[in-house]
């Protein structure tokens, strides 16, 4: 392997791990966001067992 594939392999593996590292920031980022929905569901969710409006027209 000469110098000018050994650099142009290190080229590719540095842009490989900067592409993984913003990947794994955007996952995160999902992560946190689908973790907010959750939580703000729940919190719609009637506390009491309590059918919600959908059930009752289902119902009906």
């Amino acid at each position: 392997m000469d110098t000018n594939e050994r650099n142009q392999l290190i080229a590719q593996v540095r842009e490989l791990k900067a592409k993984t590292e913003y990947l794994e920031g955007r996952n995160l980022a999902l992560s946190i966001t689908v973790q907010d929905l959750s939580e703000r569901v729940a919190a719609l969710a009637p506390k009491d067992g309590a059918p919600d409006e959908t059930e009752k027209e289902r119902v009906n």
